[in-house]
Order: structure tokens, then sequence, then C-alpha cells
């Protein structure tokens, strides 16, 4: 069995789930229609804060997520793969898509690169470095806050 065929039957049983299950569709339509616009308006919320540190995390994510979507490019030149609703068939469609290279996905990058922008710079800014692991931080967070 190769990637492909793995690729095409883990996503016939997903795509499945919403023909058996068709309570779920409603909301992924909406996790998958309106997340970005989400996104955006925590961003701007996030920008209005007026601290300093979240600008610069905003700004840190934007260039991430550029820097991200160039690259993403450049892959989708070198692996091509259409979306799997295009190419199989009796699929579970539930929004109209214009048929293009599903890979890499701009939704993918642009929710990985602000994530991992604001983990990373806030476990940075909680004092994590290359010589603390992530649980000794947490611990003296929670120590400190039950001190208090």
């Amino acid at each position: 069995m190769n990637i492909l065929e793995i690729n095409n039957d883990f996503f016939r049983m997903l795509n499945s789930l919403g023909k058996e299950f068709q309570f779920f569709n409603l909301p992924m339509i909406i996790i998958a229609e309106y997340t970005v616009i989400f996104l955006a308006i925590f961003v701007i919320l996030f920008w209005f804060t007026k601290d300093r540190e979240n600008k610069i995390m905003l700004m840190c994510a934007s260039i991430a997520f550029v820097l991200a979507e160039i690259i993403g490019k450049f892959a989708g030149l070198l692996h091509f793969n259409h979306q799997p609703f295009a190419v199989l068939s009796n699929t579970n469609q539930l929004i109209e898509k214009a048929i293009n290279n599903s890979f890499p996905s701009d939704h993918t990058i642009l929710f990985f690169s602000f994530c991992m922008s604001f983990l990373l710079l806030t476990l940075i800014e909680n004092g994590i470095t290359k010589y603390e692991s992530i649980e000794k931080v947490i611990r003296r967070k929670f120590h400190k806050t039950n001190l208090m």
C-alpha cells in the first residue's frame, strides 16, 4: 500500500463520517468558512491592546506566515496534489471549491505559523531556554501562583 492509497483511505474514512453523522456537517462548514475570520478578529484585537509584546508577537507571526507561504508555494511546485473531492467519486463535499493544488494548504500554513509563533514567543517570554524544560517553567509558574 503506497502513500497515495493511505491518503485516499484516510480521506474516505473521515469523509464517510459526514454521511453517517449528518449533524457534524454544519459545525465543520462553520469551522472551514469562518476560522480565518476569527483569527483576523483575534489579531486585530490583540494589536489594539497596546501591549508592545503583543505587537512584536503579531509582527513575528506575520513574517513567519509570509515566509512559510513563499516556501509552501515552492513546495507546491515540486509536489502537486488535487483535492480529494476532485479525483475521488462519491464524496461528501461540504463546500464548493475551485480545483487546484491542495498541497500545502494555505489555511494550515496560516494557522500553524501564527499558533507556533504565539507558542514559541510565549515560552521564550516566560523564561524557557535551551537548558530548561517546559515542565520546569510550568512548575515554576504554577508554584508562584499558589504562593500568592
